[in-house]
């Protein structure tokens, strides 16, 4: 046994995968999650009969989420037809920003579609530290 040092002979090979940073792969993007956020047929019907008052809290603290939805349905018919049936690009647009910066981007997609409606009149997050963040919504959905 020698003290001497043997230089490494095996080599490690890296693979470097480049984000798709051009203007049509984002439109691309925003496009694929239009339509998997699509609103189905029913709710889209159900909106003609019904509006329904929704308010939608996540609380992350230390790990633990914990989502509350309550939706109360009010009879107003014919209003709700005029809420958009799909998300709009602005919101495709930040529900990918949301998935390109989270740890876990599936998700964080999730979570973000989850909180969308069809008409908000409040959207408040916030980001006490880094274990603490809270998002409320309140609209008609």
């Amino acid at each position: 046994m020698t003290s001497e040092r043997l230089p490494a002979t095996a080599s490690r090979a890296i693979a470097v995968v480049r984000r798709d940073r051009s203007i049509d792969g984002l439109a691309s993007a925003v496009e694929t999650i239009r339509t998997i956020a699509a609103t189905p047929i029913s709710r889209i019907a159900r909106r003609f009969a019904f509006v329904w008052f929704r308010v939608y809290v996540r609380e992350t603290k230390y790990e633990k989420v914990e989502r509350v939805s309550v939706k109360i349905p009010i009879p107003i018919p014919l209003i709700g037809g005029l809420f958009p049936p799909s998300l709009s690009r602005q919101k495709a647009l930040r529900a990918l920003a949301v998935a390109q910066n989270a740890d876990d981007p599936s998700s964080a997609l999730s979570d973000y579609l989850d909180s969308v409606m069809g008409f908000e009149f409040v959207r408040v997050e916030e980001h006490k530290d880094d274990d603490h963040h809270t998002l409320v919504v309140v609209g008609f959905d």
